[in-house]
């Protein structure tokens, strides 16, 4: 990619991350990047294109941050999903993620107007769930717990958990809704397993 789109895109994300993707025009997001509207047409068709590339890199973003965090690396795939809510909580010190989650913003407020990114939305948190479904099946295998456990209900439910501590934290202007969020999850998924 060009320098011109990467400013873009990342002007984008950090725009759509403050003000949500109706508030955010082309016109902010070029003073943003410092680049020309002819500059944005170059690259992107429409605003929804840039939108597309925004969510993309968002959650590249993000899937990046969760490869490189050492707590993830543990052996035992239990030991993993506890240690991913001690992960999503110290995400709350990065100042990308205390915006909120882009994916989550744009589904809340697009999801009615804007089919194609309702759908770049519903594959990014399938893959979400998809991974932590996987994580709890190795879980179920390894642990072997007394009650039947809805694997993919259960990866939802995370993703839910999250989702709902991010426009908390949002909307209340502070981090804590997240933090005991991340808590109770732990709690949570260490109790099904007997822990």
């Amino acid at each position: 990619m060009t320098d011109t789109r990467e400013k873009l895109v990342d002007a984008a994300v950090g725009l759509m991350l403050e003000r949500g993707y109706e508030a955010t025009g082309v016109e902010d997001i070029c003073k943003a990047a410092k680049v020309t509207k002819g500059s944005f047409f170059h690259y992107f068709d429409n605003k929804e294109a840039l939108g597309k590339a925004a969510l993309e890199r968002f959650s590249a973003t993000m899937k990046g941050k969760f490869a490189a965090a050492p707590q993830l690396k543990k052996e035992d795939p239990l030991d993993r999903l506890l240690a991913l809510t001690d992960v999503v909580a110290s995400f709350t010190k990065d100042p990308l993620a205390t915006k909120g989650c882009l994916i989550g913003t744009f589904t809340q407020e697009i999801a009615a107007t804007h089919d194609g990114l309702r759908r770049v939305c519903e594959e990014s948190f399938a893959d979400s769930a998809g991974h932590l479904k996987s994580e709890l099946d190795a879980a179920v295998a390894k642990h072997r717990p007394k009650e039947k456990i809805d694997t993919r209900s259960t990866a939802d439910y995370i993703i839910a958990t999250i989702q709902g501590a991010l426009i908390l934290a949002k909307a209340r202007k502070d981090s804590r809704p997240v933090v005991d969020a991340m808590g109770h999850l732990k709690r949570y998924l260490a109790g099904l397993f007997g822990r």
